[in-house]
């Protein structure tokens, strides 16, 4: 794609195009159009016009700023006689395609809302570019795009644009990712002065501005807890619409993520033009899309801030914003998700995890639920193996005091009483034990919830100043009988690692995975941190040191997000986790209705898809294995099933939907390909076209030498009506190949 920008007469940083490469001589006559600084690494061009402040390249920002300022002599004389400097006649902001707002003649949402307000208009300085990323440190502790790893060819580069007034700078980041057509923005602001200090009370991440179409179309994922990643289209009128988390967590309601649709076409997967957006955090955000009175639309992706909250900026001191990836396709949303799927797999996944496809687990927890005992582990162990397990997870109420969820969150240590004498030493000799003869071991996995306490618990009674309360109320609400640590305190965080520490090395038995439960939004807490960073904020920094310090001391642990299901699924998430449980409900149906939207932004490989009782235990609904298990199979997969209870025939065709999911997507096709959404099982049941609702994908090896289709009725309510034919998208297949079906 072509990413291109100008900097105004007057200092503003202005897009001016960003979509498909104009390629030949289009290209060339754009650029000799303008006065310009050309980035061009691979497909992505960016171009900024710097006529007016080339001289000011140099660092001159004194010389920037006054020819920004320079008013004619009428100017002069009224300005004297109002008392203020009044600027020549100049467009209006709010009809500018800005990349950063804030002035007060944009009446759209802004990028940045500061006080005390600046010292004149922030205009353009100084820029640069760089190669590689301008990381933000501590790098391992942050969630950012990365760096391609492996020896790969990296062309990525940074464009930096300074904008200031006064002692304020702001600098406008992008990381131009060209293997991937990516664009990664930021938003850096620097207090420069030496006495005063600065409040930040809005900070977004990017501001994208985009030109007035003949209809626009917004798609987000909406939902709830057992409903997650439920797709959800509308056409834009004249307005704001705004969504977001105000929970702590990322949340089941609104994925970070949009998509704005160009044209009558509206949402469509193999054409028309859609630029989605992607925020890379896990705490509270906020979407704004601002349609203006002129018709064009600006989108913006950034913190989330309750009224009253702001960011304190000491003399000196500068704050980052979290960052969000964008691109554009020119021909349908499949290419756009294509494209964010590479960008997930090589530069937000933690790097060890790019090339290791997550284990195939089994899961005790509806087959046991909190009565875990080392007998029934040894039962299901047995027949695990024959179905292929690879990872064994023990989850909630394998510690002590923990027979319901009311007790027993605390210090992390293993239930004798259930597990035996040995603790978790006796559990992985039974998984030694069963093992078939040559046969590699499970490895083992245990279910955690490192971030709350129970009300009973010795970390409560020990240290009563650790848990997140507000203040300035003397209300405090328990919710699934937890109460919430307050991260944002070093000793808080050096608390969990310890406890984590002593689990993963002195246990008795080697932890490969844990599963990081969240089952609580956050409720009451101070506005800010001890340092005057909004608390929540603080609050998910806090939970990036404590993963990313496992990450460094444990490199081969994974770590399994989860929030009561999908609550904590996010971009920001995946940088420090490989996988996150989509959701609590394992229903197929949903499932299919979830891949779906999921899909949209993250590859399947990062979502954990089980195969499950029937009926299920949330829905009630009763399905086959064969459809189970189509809707695990790009997932990182597994079983939440209770072994010991299946009948032979059912063992049967349990054990080969487990050869399913470890065979049928090859491992360079699961790492690596290409997925495609084919049958959507929202639209088919609104129009019927598939006689009720139906559900159809395609994986393909990144050469298109290889395509596994997966399609299933999930639900045939038009009775009579027999489905079509399946029709492949475009690109899916090599024209010039001649394929084998089996």
């Amino acid at each position: 794609t072509l990413y291109a920008l100008r900097v105004t007469a007057h200092g503003d940083l202005e897009q001016i195009y960003y979509g498909d490469t104009i390629e030949g001589e289009s290209t060339a006559a754009l650029a000799a159009g303008l006065a310009s600084l050309e980035l061009h690494t691979q497909k992505v061009l960016n171009i900024m016009d710097a006529t007016e402040y080339m001289d000011c390249a140099d660092g001159d920002t004194n010389n920037a700023q006054d020819k920004s300022n320079n008013p004619n002599p009428i100017a002069n004389s009224l300005g004297g006689l109002v008392g203020a400097t009044i600027h020549p006649l100049a467009p209006g902001r709010n009809s500018q395609q800005l990349e950063f707002s804030c002035a007060a003649d944009d009446y759209k949402a802004q990028t940045l809302a500061v006080a005390p307000s600046p010292a004149g208009l922030l205009v353009y300085r100084r820029h640069a570019v760089t190669p590689g990323k301008r990381f933000l440190e501590p790098r391992e502790l942050m969630a950012q795009a990365r760096e391609l790893g492996g020896g790969e060819a990296d062309t990525s580069a940074t464009l930096v644009v300074t904008l200031g007034a006064g002692d304020m700078e702001v600098d406008v980041v992008y990381f131009v990712c060209p293997k991937e057509d990516v664009i990664v923005r930021r938003v850096e602001v620097r207090n420069m002065s030496k006495t005063d200090e600065l409040r930040l009370h809005k900070l977004m991440s990017a501001t994208l501005d985009l030109d007035s179409a003949s209809k626009w179309t917004l798609t987000h994922l909406t939902g709830a807890w057992g409903r997650e990643g439920t797709r959800t289209t509308q056409e834009l009128q004249p307005g704001t619409v705004s969504y977001g988390s105000k929970r702590g967590i990322s949340s089941h309601m609104h994925q970070p993520f949009a998509l704005l649709s160009d044209g009558d076409q509206g949402y469509s997967e193999t054409s028309g033009v859609h630029y989605g957006a992607m925020l890379i955090y896990s705490g509270n955000y906020l979407f704004e899309i601002d349609m203006s009175e002129n018709g064009r639309v600006r989108l913006n992706a950034g913190l989330s801030m309750e009224p009253g909250a702001s960011h304190l900026l000491t003399p000196g001191q500068s704050i980052a914003s979290p960052e969000v990836a964008l691109s554009c396709s020119g021909c349908g949303v499949n290419q756009l998700s294509q494209r964010f799927h590479s960008f997930v797999r090589s530069r937000l996944l933690p790097p060890e995890a790019v090339e290791r496809r997550p284990l195939m687990l089994a899961n005790t927890w509806e087959s046991m639920y909190f009565d875990v005992t080392i007998d029934k582990i040894r039962a299901l162990v047995r027949n695990a193996y024959r179905c292929g397990v690879e990872l064994f997870v023990v989850d909630d109420g394998w510690f002590q005091d923990r027979s319901s969820d009311s007790s027993g969150l605390d210090y992390w240590r293993p239930d004798l009483s259930k597990l035996g004498p040995g603790g978790l030493s006796a559990v992985y000799r039974v998984l030694n034990e069963e093992a078939q003869p040559g046969a590699a071991p499970m490895k083992l996995g245990l279910w955690v919830e490192p971030e709350m306490c129970s009300p009973t618990s010795m970390v409560l009674r020990n240290h009563p100043n650790w848990i997140l309360k507000d203040p300035r109320h003397g209300v405090l609400h328990m919710r699934r009988h937890e109460l919430q640590l307050d991260l944002s305190q070093p000793e808080v965080q050096e608390h969990i690692l310890s406890c984590l520490r002593r689990l993963l090395t002195d246990a008795g038995a080697p932890i490969s995975y844990l599963k990081w439960d969240h089952n609580r939004n956050m409720v009451e807490h101070p506005l800010h941190s001890a340092t005057g960073v909004p608390l929540p904020h603080a609050y998910t920094l806090g939970l990036w040191k404590v993963w990313g310090t496992l990450r460094t001391e444990f490199p081969s642990l994974v770590i399994e997000a989860c929030a009561a299901g999908g609550g904590r699924l996010d971009p920001g998430t995946l940088y420090f986790c490989q996988q996150s449980w989509t959701s609590d409900n394992t229903d197929a149906v949903s499932r299919a209705r979830m891949l779906t939207g999921l899909s949209m932004l993250y590859p399947p490989r990062c979502l954990g898809a089980h195969l499950s009782a029937t009926p299920n235990h949330q829905t009630g609904r009763t399905q086959s294995v064969p459809l189970m298990t189509a809707m695990t199979l790009a997932c990182a997969n597994g079983f939440e099933i209770n072994f010991e209870k299946l009948t032979n025939k059912e063992l049967g065709e349990t054990t080969h939907a487990g050869k399913l999911m470890l065979q049928a997507v090859p491992n360079d096709m699961y790492l690596h390909g290409r997925f495609w959404r084919i049958w959507d099982p929202v639209t088919s049941r609104s129009t019927h076209s598939h006689g009720g609702e139906a559900m159809a994908y395609a994986v393909s090896s990144p050469d298109l030498s290889t395509l596994v289709v997966v399609m299933a009725l999930t639900d045939h309510s038009a009775m009579g009506r027999t489905p079509p034919k399946l029709r492949l998208p475009g690109g899916c297949l090599d024209e010039k190949r001649l394929y084998k079906v089996t």
